[in-house]
């Protein structure tokens, strides 16, 4: 054999030989490898390629793959797709448990909301046992500056507070809702009210309501058309320092009725 041929031949069988001896340039197969392969495979890999080798093997039988992943052509390859897939997969959690704590979060708040809806339901019909709010009318008033001078209009609601029950209140919270007869337009003020009614008492208030020329509903009532208003009670307290109040930790202590 010519020497030129003896030296290629050489050349070859030893980069074959490399081939073989290294692990890490060990092909892939189409099929990827066996359980007992990969096993055999990774004992020769360093300690810290051995585990992502083998958790790669093991994902090759499953369709869980990070975004854009081939087919590695060797082992190396296989290595450095497991160490993204694990940067993927971290990701991935980490998304997933924000949702989860998102959904957990969504999920007290319905509780809390519906949990004070109950709550509220109780108040409700314990205020409308002891405390009685009607209105029985309304008018306009001018407001006045200093020097005499009138400076716009406010809208005046009468009260009339019934106590029902066998406790003096001292203030109570509330809502007062206008509205056209259709409810169309509506209007809504909230507020607190600080006023003694004895037990079996009924007194008189004004509820003073600012006028808005800029408001349908407020033009509707200048025109003297009807309009529909209620005042909706939220929470009473009492001379004694109880309350009915839905956010009370003793809503349900027969104390407070």
């Amino acid at each position: 054999m010519p020497k030129r041929l003896k030296t290629a031949a050489a050349m070859m069988i030893v980069l074959v030989l490399t081939a073989c001896g290294d692990p890490y340039e060990r092909q892939v197969p189409a099929n990827y490898f066996t359980a007992g392969e990969a096993g055999r495979i990774a004992e020769t890999l360093s300690p810290e390629d051995r585990d992502a080798f083998l958790k790669w093997s093991i994902r090759m039988q499953t369709s869980d793959r990070y975004p854009g992943e081939t087919s590695p052509p060797n082992v190396r390859s296989a290595i450095l797709a497991q160490n993204n897939f694990d940067k993927f997969d971290r990701q991935r959690q980490l998304q997933l448990s924000l949702q989860q704590a998102e959904v957990a979060k969504k999920q007290r708040q319905e509780d809390l909301r519906q949990e004070y809806l109950q709550r509220k339901q109780l108040a409700d019909q314990e205020i409308s046992k002891i405390l009685e709010v009607e209105i029985t009318g309304y008018n306009r008033e001018p407001i006045w500056s200093v020097t005499g001078r009138q400076i716009g209009w406010n809208w005046v609601f009468n009260l009339k507070i019934k106590n029902k029950g066998e406790k003096k209140i001292n203030a109570f919270k509330g809502t007062l809702k206008i509205s056209d007869s259709f409810e169309k337009y509506t209007n809504s003020m909230s507020g607190q009210i600080d006023l003694e009614v004895p037990p079996g008492k009924t007194v008189t208030y004004a509820v003073t309501y600012p006028n808005n020329d800029d408001s349908p509903l407020h033009n509707l009532m200048q025109r003297g058309q009807r309009i529909q208003y209620s005042w909706l009670l939220d929470s009473v307290a009492f001379a004694a320092g109880t309350s009915l109040d839905p956010l009370s930790a003793n809503l349900y202590s027969p104390a407070n009725l």
